[in-house]
């Protein structure tokens, strides 16, 4: 009588492998006859849902975009090193740019007390309205945003600054979002 093996086996070109179980702490160990080499999932089940796993998180980490690691407390240290030169965040109060109380959910052009260019006016009029996914691309070259979003090659705007780095600009728009 023949006796089964307690191990998991695979037959592949009719050949039998054998693969030892695992014990705590000690890694699989095969034992293999001639061309039987059996793969990667056929080693370790596990293997496969793992690796099926992995592939899903990475898909839905691209699929979410950087927006996911906006960070507002960073965003606001950057506002305060790189943007107070010419905006503030106090309600009304304008400098050289706009105040950007409430910036977020506003048409562009409309901060009361500022004199936007004829631009900013058309791109609102056009129905620009500012949210963290216009103000990232904007940030990078506010010029070129600007003569897209007002259909004027012509565009003017007073903002000459461009923040390059993409988490930079999305940690910007991140706090600008809270500030209320």
């Amino acid at each position: 009588m023949h006796m089964a093996s307690p191990y998991p086996k695979w037959r592949l070109a009719n050949e039998t492998c054998y693969q030892l179980l695992p014990h705590a702490g000690v890694l699989p160990i095969m034992k293999i006859r001639r061309n039987c080499h059996p793969t990667a999932t056929e080693r370790d089940p596990m293997f496969k849902r793992a690796s099926t796993a992995l592939g899903l998180l990475c898909a839905l980490t691209i699929a979410s975009g950087p927006a996911m690691a906006a960070d507002a407390a960073k965003g606001e240290t950057i506002f305060k090193k790189r943007c107070v030169a010419c905006h503030t965040i106090e309600e009304g109060k304008n400098k050289v740019g706009p105040s950007l109380f409430g910036v977020v959910g506003r048409k562009a052009g409309v901060a009361p007390k500022f004199k936007y260019s004829d631009s900013y006016v058309e791109a609102g009029q056009k129905g620009l309205v500012w949210t963290p996914d216009k103000i990232v691309p904007y940030l990078e070259d506010p010029h070129e945003y600007m003569v897209k979003a007002a259909g004027d090659p012509k565009a003017k705007t007073k903002m000459v600054f461009k923040l390059k780095p993409e988490d930079e600009r999305q940690d910007v728009a991140a706090y600008l979002a809270t500030v209320k």
